[in-house]
């Protein structure tokens, strides 16, 4: 998990500081790669319920309270946004449930 600034934002799109899970291939990690992969997670819950969000329960992830990963907001950054790495990771049941979310979301 990092901590990323998703500003500047241009219409709805996430804005401020936001956990984000990288969701990229390891293929496309590189040092020489200037781009990563992304999803963010928000503290504010869903209106109903997506198959496209994901709830996470604290302390997973270093979280501090319920946050939700927002797959239909998967998006390509430029690494210079991460603010920090917080050290902490998803279990890999939380991360199977994220890439089930991601197919729906991509129709993949």
């Amino acid at each position: 998990m990092c901590l990323v600034n998703l500003s500047p934002a241009v219409g709805s799109e996430m804005r401020d500081l936001h956990p984000c899970v990288v969701v990229q291939s390891d293929l496309l990690e590189h040092d020489l790669r200037p781009r990563t992969i992304v999803v963010p997670f928000t503290s504010r819950g869903p209106r109903r319920k997506f198959p496209f969000v994901v709830a996470v329960e604290p302390p997973e992830g270093g979280l501090t309270k319920t946050s939700y990963a927002l797959c239909d907001q998967v998006t390509r950054m430029d690494k210079a946004r991460i603010v920090r790495e917080t050290g902490s990771s998803l279990s890999p049941a939380t991360m199977k449930r994220i890439d089930d979310a991601l197919r729906l979301a991509l129709d993949l």
